[in-house]
């Protein structure tokens, strides 16, 4: 008898969860998992659009700091800041090269689109409709050799340090504090010194002088190989370097500071196709639209928090399209210091 209870004892300790225990277990289990799936996805959304916005920013920060630099540079042709002095030889068919403008503009949203002053419509197609670009010209900084031999006469050999870089078809410039001449080099012998030949008379013959590469370039916004881009062309009279420079910049826009007054500050900011003297141009302001490389993920419909919303870059209104991308703008003014009065 005592045996008897003692299995009947035994069996109902061993008894299973009922139906009803089962099935709160298992909605108890769900909701667990449903939190940490949860959980998991809003961190993967999270980090995927902070580290998009980093690199929206970082594309910013770098597409900023080359106009910046470079156009700091506009207008610099040894130690003299007036234009009038400067002498252009270069002859290569192309306005690019036939002008000594410190800068041109292209107002993309003109009705007849050119860069001013030249009214050259050079690179236009390449340019992305509604878009601006701008041409500098410079010396190269920090690039400059000393001329070696006094020059017999305009016509004679320039004699500047050994493994200048100078090859033939380069552009360059002789340059001292009173003139400067641009002109291409027909060719370079080396030995003891490098020996640049010219094809055209120089207008003076230089005893103390320097000379440096010439820096021709443009930017502008073009189709990139995964969407809008920032572009670097790079002139250098032999050939014509274009680099797909910044990813994701989709709006460039300039205006140019007018100085009426000669005291080296712009009294107003106009377009290219409104300055009327482009000697009186001393500061470049530029904005740019970036957005996100890669669309957000999601199905339906989208929906902005602000269906009106829009972007101001300096004075140009675009409105969002709507495209699942997060879009930022930076600007900034650039001083030509080397056109300073």
């Amino acid at each position: 008898m005592n045996k008897l209870r003692s299995r009947f004892s035994v069996r109902a300790r061993q008894a299973g969860l009922s139906i009803v225990e089962l099935m709160v277990s298992l909605l108890i289990s769900m909701f667990l998992i449903a939190g940490a799936v949860t959980v998991l996805v809003n961190s993967r959304t999270t980090y995927t659009i902070s580290d998009d916005m980093a690199k929206l920013q970082e594309n910013l920060r770098i597409a900023s700091q080359f106009l910046t630099r470079d156009i700091r540079m506009a207008g610099y042709y040894g130690c003299s800041n007036t234009q009038d002095t400067v002498n252009n030889l270069i002859a290569l068919g192309d306005e690019l090269y036939a002008r000594t403008d410190a800068i041109e503009g292209l107002e993309g949203s003109a009705a007849t689109v050119a860069w001013k002053p030249s009214d050259s419509n050079d690179l236009v197609a390449s340019i992305t409709g509604g878009t601006d670009g701008i041409t500098i010209r410079s010396l190269v900084g920090g690039q400059g050799f000393e001329l070696n031999t006094a020059m017999a006469d305009t016509s004679s050999d320039i004699q500047i340090d050994a493994n200048s870089g100078f090859t033939a078809n380069s552009l360059a410039a002789i340059y001292n504090c009173s003139s400067a001449n641009l002109f291409q080099v027909s060719a370079v012998t080396s030995g003891a010194n490098d020996v640049l030949e010219h094809a055209t008379a120089l207008g003076q013959a230089y005893t103390d002088a320097t000379v440096a590469p010439v820096f021709f370039i443009r930017y502008f916004i073009g189709a990139g190989t995964g969407g809008p881009s920032l572009f670097r062309q790079v002139y250098d009279g032999a050939a014509v370097s274009t680099q797909e420079l910044v990813e994701g910049i989709e709006t460039m826009q300039f205006l140019y500071g007018i100085d009426t007054d000669a005291d080296g500050v712009p009294n107003s900011y106009v377009e290219a196709d409104d300055v009327a003297d482009w000697n009186n141009v001393v500061a470049v302001r530029f904005g740019l639209l970036g957005r996100t490389i890669a669309p957000y993920a999601g199905d339906g419909e989208y929906v902005l928090l602000d269906e009106n919303k829009t972007y101001n870059v300096i004075g140009t209104v675009i409105a969002d399209p709507e495209d699942r991308r997060t879009r930022q703008v930076v600007s900034n003014t650039v001083l030509l210091r080397n056109l300073q009065p």
